[in-house]
């Protein structure tokens, strides 16, 4: 998450001349990889708990646009999951189930990555690596 907005941030400070440079096309593929992975991070948990307010609570409901907004967020999900290629189709199911817990948590590790990036933008967490010699740990480039 954090090399995300990393990556979006080095290009968009000058997004006229990475346009230039990229072309439309890739710079709008850029936008809507990165820039949305980013945002939906930021969004899934305040939109569940918001859902799920508005199911419990008799005075909040959600309008026919926003349970469709759910409806087309999670079937987008759902055609991701089961064309992943190589998976076994129990794996495919097992994601499928597990997505609208999975996409909660993109929230916390946003938040995370951005903490550290504001905080110590030049420290980078590595997943360690069992029997490989200085993999893993936290590195400072």
């Amino acid at each position: 998450m954090k090399g995300f907005v990393q990556t979006w941030l080095v290009l968009m400070r000058e997004p006229v001349t990475a346009a230039r440079e990229m072309g439309a096309l890739r710079f709008v593929s850029m936008q809507l990889t990165l820039g949305a992975s980013i945002l939906s991070a930021l969004f899934h948990l305040p939109w569940l708990v918001w859902c799920v307010v508005c199911i419990v609570s008799p005075d909040a409901n959600l309008s026919r646009i926003s349970w469709a907004m759910l409806a087309v967020s999670y079937a987008a999900g759902a055609v991701t999951a089961l064309t992943v290629p190589s998976a076994s189709f129990a794996i495919r199911m097992r994601d499928l189930i597990t997505l609208p817990f999975y996409w909660p948590l993109q929230f916390f590790a946003m938040a995370r990555a951005l903490y550290s990036l504001a905080r110590r933008p030049h420290y980078w967490v590595k997943t360690p690596r069992e029997g490989v010699p200085g993999a893993g740990g936290a590195h400072q480039f």
